[in-house]
């Protein structure tokens, strides 16, 4: 009997410019193709060397610190000149370019994510150089026919990952019914928060300004609107419209508006591009190690001596927001006020997690970093002035225990909820621990998760940015979060009952993929890959959605 053939082993670089939200799930498909045999390199910022590293796969910085650069911007526009002036003063940090990075690894395979949704462009000129597959992994918010797109179409096809939760999926819908304008009758898909659009494109619209909802045309009628009902940010009223500006509606039966659910349309994607759900730390091969890595043990007594010292806390952090030199009005510092002083209203505790803000800092400072916080932003972001600064500095002492980080996977199933910037990662660990959460977004694709998670019922979203959240409505927020606990865990559970280590089937898509067509991606004439579509998926009769 012949000797079966030994799997090759392939060389995969994991590309990523971005923050940890990016490169975690880089590292954790890693992880799964070392365990497979191939050698695996992380070209990364610097700040995520060591992460990378804690977690077991070789890193090299071909990007600057963007933790350390963006501290020193006063706005985007002074990037280019602070990474310049960081890559001249770190040079022995620095192992180059990316290009350079590339050639001198000679990768196999790229794997890459970026902040900036488009490859690199010393990537892109390595693939011209010596063509070979690159893999997208999408971890942002997916909308069909959105940029992203683009990638599932180059040619030859090749695997392509969409890791995020496939119960957020497409747009949010709703549906009007019973108008006695008929054609305003139908399917209204949502384009951005407070926005829904109707499936005909006709110019219909169903649209949120100043506490109430509007339905309309608006080109039609001049920014005029047929029916008009008060309701909150989040979401339009059920019943209760009435006849508007416009007029067309007067005297005639008023709309029923009602939500399809939070899956929205269902979501046609070609056999290549699998909807993996979340990669998360929970689900890797040896995740206490990760535990480890993150938590030393002194820290980890300290924190779970906390938690067990009182009432249960809930989380609260940040994640990679960061604040401009020149200060700004939704910085994480002045979110930090805010939430102590929805925290000291509820007389509640909570693990304070720094982030790139360094928020741990503040401890040390307490009550004179509050006092700069004051003067540095608006007031109204944090509540009252600075006469209760003494009085708050005096709680968070007693009630919060602030940390650079911590795991999600440890933490959050020892928290009543999660008060976090609506990161795309930051939330899956909230699902995955049946959590709810409290999103304030600041910038990005976070209202669009804010807004997901008010359809799901497993928190509340604020659509608003920062300045109009008081410290009374965060404190109403997380009531009303904690009481969706029961709601949170089912979707915990039907993500486990679903699937499950999703970067490990992913690895096994790359690696079968790698075995079968890797190899030839290069010597195959530029017609013959023209016409290749991904081996694996191939035969496919339905979207690949691996759960």
């Amino acid at each position: 009997m012949a000797e079966l053939a030994k799997p090759e082993k392939f060389r995969v670089a994991l590309m990523c410019f971005g923050v940890r939200g990016h490169a975690q799930p880089l590292v954790l498909i890693g992880r799964q193709l070392q365990v497979m045999g191939h050698t695996v390199m992380a070209l990364v910022p610097h700040n995520l060397v060591d992460f990378c590293s804690r977690w077991g796969v070789e890193a090299r910085a071909v990007y600057v610190d963007i933790e350390v650069v963006m501290h020193k911007c006063t706005d985007f526009e002074t990037w280019q000149v602070e990474s310049a002036k960081w890559k001249e003063n770190h040079r022995d940090l620095f192992w180059g370019d990316p290009l350079d990075a590339l050639l001198e690894f000679k990768p196999d395979l790229v794997v890459w994510n970026s902040l900036a949704l488009k490859p690199d462009p010393g990537l892109t000129a390595y693939d011209r150089l010596f063509p070979v597959p690159t893999v997208l992994v999408h971890t942002n918010f997916y909308e069909p026919d959105s940029g992203v797109d683009l990638h599932f179409d180059m040619r030859p096809h090749r695997p392509t990952f969409i890791a995020t939760n496939p119960l957020l999926r497409g747009r949010q819908a709703m549906i009007i019914e019973q108008a006695g304008c008929t054609d305003y009758n139908g399917v209204y898909k949502c384009i951005f928060p407070g926005m829904y659009r109707h499936e005909s494109m006709s110019g219909l619209a169903c649209w949120c300004a100043n506490g109430y909802w509007f339905i309309g045309n608006p080109a039609k009628h001049g920014g005029q609107a047929t029916y008009a009902a008060q309701g909150s940010d989040e979401s339009p009223p059920e019943r209760g419209w009435r006849s508007s500006d416009a007029g067309d509606g007067a005297g005639k039966s008023m709309p029923v508006a009602k939500y399809l659910g939070a899956k929205g349309e269902p979501v046609t994607l070609p056999p290549h591009v699998h909807w993996t759900g979340a990669w998360l730390p929970s689900d890797d091969c040896r995740p206490s190690e990760l535990v480890e890595a993150d938590l030393p043990s002194p820290v980890a007594e300290e924190l779970l001596a906390f938690i067990r010292a009182g009432s249960t806390p809930m989380a609260i952090g940040f994640g990679s927001m960061i604040e401009l030199a020149a200060g700004g009005d939704a910085s994480p510092r002045q979110m930090l006020l805010l939430v102590l002083r929805a925290l000291r209203l509820m007389d509640r505790r909570a693990v304070v997690l720094g982030g790139w803000a360094r928020l741990q800092d503040v401890v040390i400072a307490l009550p004179s970093w509050l006092q700069d916080v004051i003067i540095a932003g608006p007031s109204e972001a944090g509540g009252a002035g600075a006469e209760d600064l003494a009085e708050l500095a005096a709680f968070a002492r007693a009630n919060c225990f602030f940390v650079a980080e911590a795991p999600h996977q440890w933490l959050l199933p020892r928290c009543s909820c999660h008060v976090h910037h609506g990161g795309a990662g930051t939330l899956q660990a909230s699902l995955q621990a049946g959590k709810p959460s409290v999103i304030i977004p600041q910038e990005l694709d976070q209202r669009r998760w804010a807004h997901a998670v008010n359809c799901l019922g497993v928190g509340v979203g604020f659509t608003d940015l920062q300045p109009e959240v008081t410290p009374e409505k965060l404190a109403k927020a997380i009531l009303r979060a904690e009481g969706l606990t029961p709601a949170a865990k089912e979707v915990s559970e039907r993500l486990r009952a679903e699937g499950g280590n999703a970067a490990a089937k992913a690895a096994e898509v790359l690696h079968g993929f790698m075995q079968q067509e890797a190899r030839d991606w290069a010597l195959a004439p530029q017609a013959v890959q023209a016409e290749r579509n991904c081996s694996v998926c191939r035969s496919a009769e339905q979207n690949c959605q691996i759960m």
